[in-house]
């Protein structure tokens, strides 16, 4: 899945041509602002309203009429990220200007799934809001998690073995396992000896 971040002139361009196929977006507008125009639709979109307004900054902003990101935003993108990620071959992160809300959450998505966030803070183009950016992999971590105990009883039954297989063959512990698991669901099934290599020393592994 490609991820690009644009502000909001960039996706109302898009839309008026047409979003490729199998697009998902995530739209970030102001408090008060008008919501994104759009003469076409994408495949899926979740719109969310709040400020680029980080938790250390709200004394600033006494008096006025903002919205702060909060956990409840944090697991809805989380939700769309996951319900999508097998289908969508593109994923859009919007915001105002496309540097700061947008490009942090690019940069969970992009550090949880592919470890490589980092690439995405230290590129001068953009500036990640620190609280987007952390409640939000923090989201996709909890839910990622979950998806691993899965309730289909023969997937459990294989993911239990082979985690008792795997810490008695590496003497690691349940985390990393886990962690390594989670990885192989999504189809980033890194080679045998980046395996061991992660199982051993507890490292993610990047696609």
């Amino acid at each position: 899945m490609n991820i690009n971040i644009i502000d909001r002139k960039g996706a109302e361009s898009l839309s008026s041509t047409g979003f490729a196929p199998n697009t998902a977006l995530i739209s970030i507008c102001d408090t008060g602002s008008l919501p994104l125009l759009l003469r076409h639709d994408p495949a899926w979109m979740l719109r969310l309203v709040f400020d680029d307004i980080s938790s250390d900054e709200i004394d600033e902003y006494k008096g006025q009429n903002y919205t702060l990101f909060d956990e409840s935003m944090a697991r809805k993108t989380a939700e769309f990220v996951f319900t999508h990620k097998n289908e969508a071959e593109t994923l859009i992160c919007q915001c105002e200007y496309g540097q700061s809300r947008s490009a942090a959450i690019a940069a969970a998505v992009t550090e949880y799934f592919c470890g490589n966030g980092i690439e995405i803070f230290a590129d001068d183009r953009y500036y990640p809001n620190k609280l987007v950016f952390r409640s939000t992999l923090q989201a996709l971590r909890e839910i990622g998690d979950r998806e691993i105990y899965s309730p289909d009883i023969g997937q459990n039954f294989f993911l239990g073995a082979g985690i008792s297989v795997i810490q008695e063959l590496y003497g690691c512990c349940l985390y990393c396992v886990m962690r390594s698991v989670q990885h192989w669901k999504m189809d980033l099934t890194p080679s045998f000896a980046e395996a061991r290599r992660e199982l051993t020393h507890g490292r993610r592994i990047s696609s």
